[in-house]
Parts: structure tokens; sequence; C-alpha cells
């Protein structure tokens, strides 16, 4: 099993837990209790999260925050009343609260993981048996991706890259493996070892902030869950590990999904990402176009590129 499938495992065991399942509970409550027009922009907000890039739990309060920050903005005198509607609703915030709850859990999660004894506590207590199988699941997997090493063989007595690695966290996109990164490591960079260096730092990044978004959104049923069979075309290029997908797909209710995806097919699950959603349309039918980034089945040895 890789990160992508474990980590899908953890986000589907966190909706069995008592806080999991209230968080579902408060979720259905609080969308019964908004206008369909309020709830879908609060929950693009959550889901989107343009402000912290590919974010999880903390989009929640992020998006509560931002309404409230901008009640009395006049440059969004149109959205008003659905701003006043949300903020209204005292659900809303033990919503923020169990965001919150999770992103933090979920940030402590990461480095449990990466760590290398073996996790048995989530949130601060000791898990429950289901869950803690879960996480020491993923635990295995992410060692199993030669992390340790990694850590050990680009940081141990690299002071002198620090400011480099400062100077990159901070112009980065936010989001996983996008062409803009790329480019910056390249204007960045002074030489092949710190290209390499940024490189394996781009990857680190952009396989956990995938992995935690990941059980985001299997928590949440906000996952894209396709059968090759749903699919009317599709386009694999693969570079390094990874792959870029494409395809085409005659369910435009895809557009209001969330932005990973599992795929199953004659060569088992694949999951990933979609960073370019578009739907086009003619007279006879709708189809939905979808780009992204598939991750590696076999990610054995991920760090040691």
């Amino acid at each position: 099993m890789n990160i992508a499938e474990t980590s899908y495992r953890v986000g589907k065991a966190f909706k069995k837990i008592d806080a999991g399942k209230e968080l579902l509970e408060v979720i259905k409550v609080t969308k019964e209790k908004t206008s369909p027009d309020a709830w879908h922009n609060f929950s693009r907000l959550v889901i989107s999260n343009a402000s912290e890039g590919f974010g999880h739990y903390f989009g929640i309060p992020n998006a509560y925050y931002l309404l409230e920050a901008n009640k009395d903005n006049q440059k969004v005198d149109m959205f008003k009343r659905e701003i006043e509607e949300v903020l209204s609703i005292s659900e809303y915030k033990r919503l923020v609260e169990l965001g919150i709850y999770f992103g933090k859990a979920l940030e402590e999660l990461q480095k449990e993981v990466i760590a290398p004894t073996t996790p048995k506590s989530f949130a601060g207590t000791v898990a429950k048996p289901k869950l803690k199988r879960k996480i020491q699941d993923l635990h295995v997997s992410v060692q199993r991706t030669d992390i340790i090493k990694y850590i050990f063989t680009n940081f141990a007595n690299k002071g002198q890259l620090m400011k480099i690695f400062s100077e990159y966290d901070s112009k980065r996109k936010k989001y996983p493996f996008v062409k803009e990164n790329r480019i910056l490591i390249q204007e960045l960079s002074s030489s092949d070892e710190e290209v390499k260096v940024l490189f394996l730092n781009e990857l680190f990044s952009s396989v956990f902030d995938f992995m935690k978004r990941l059980i985001f959104e299997s928590h949440l049923d906000l996952i894209i869950e396709l059968n090759e069979t749903d699919i009317t075309s599709q386009t694999i290029k693969s570079i390094s590990k990874f792959s870029i997908i494409r395809i085409d797909a005659p369910n435009p209710l895809l557009l209001n999904e969330g932005f990973t995806f599992k795929l199953v097919g004659k060569e088992g699950e694949k999951f990933g990402y979609f960073n370019d959603k578009k739907l086009s349309y003619s007279q006879e039918d709708f189809n939905c176009k979808m780009g992204g980034y598939v991750y590696p089945q076999n990610d054995k040895g991920l760090f040691m590129l």
C-alpha cells in the first residue's frame, strides 16, 4: 500500500470516531439550516481555501473568519445577506471548533507518521484500535518512501541552505507539483546541489499536502470516486514516478466535488488530484474535462530520486 491508499483509509476511519461522526452531523444540520446559495458559497470557500493553498480542515474556520471580517465590507454588498445568514446560525461556531480540532490533529499526525517511532495516538489521546491500525498503516507507507534517509541526507550539516529554503517556501505556490514551482527552483538555484535539494523539498511539501487533503476529502465524502467505465476518454503521461492525467467524463456534478480522486480500473486503484476542472456543453450533452496528477502506485523509495 502507498501513502495515497493508506491516507484514503485513514480519512474513512475518521468517519467512525466520535469527533468525526459529530463533524459530519454538524455539517448536515448546518446545511439544512442554511439557504442553498449561502451554503454553496461557504462550502466553496472551504474547499478552494485559496488563501491557504492546498488546505484541509482549517479551510472551515478560515472561511468563517473571512466572512466575519467582511460583514461590513461594502465591496461585497451583493453577498451581505448570505454573510449575515451564515454568521447568525449558531451551528457554524461548532463547525469552526471541529475544523480547528481536526486541523491541528492532522498536522500533528503528519509529524508522527514521518517520525521513525510507531504512532499510537490521535489528537493527543490513545487512538481506538481500528483507527490506530489505519494510522500505523500510513506510518509504514511513509517510512517505505525512505523519508528518514531523505531528511538526514539532504538536511544534516547543511545549514547554509536554510536561507534558500526560507526564500523558496515564502514564494512557492501552495499547491502540489505545479509548474510555477519548478520554474522558481531554477530561478533561485545557483548550483546543481541547490536544484536537487529544492526539488526534494518541493516533493516533500507536495506529497504531505496531498496526504492531508486526501484524508480531509475522504472523511467528508468530497473525494471524486471514478471507475474507468465512467470516463469517455483518458490520457496519462508519465513524468518520473508521477503521471499527468487528462480525462473527459459525462457528469457535470463532478465540478461540485473536491480536488482529490480515486480511479478504479484494470490496473487497480489510482489516486491523485485535479487542478483543472472545466465544463463544456452542447445541445446534446454535457462533458466535464479534468486534468491533474496521478500519485505513483508504487512509492517505495520515492524520496531517494
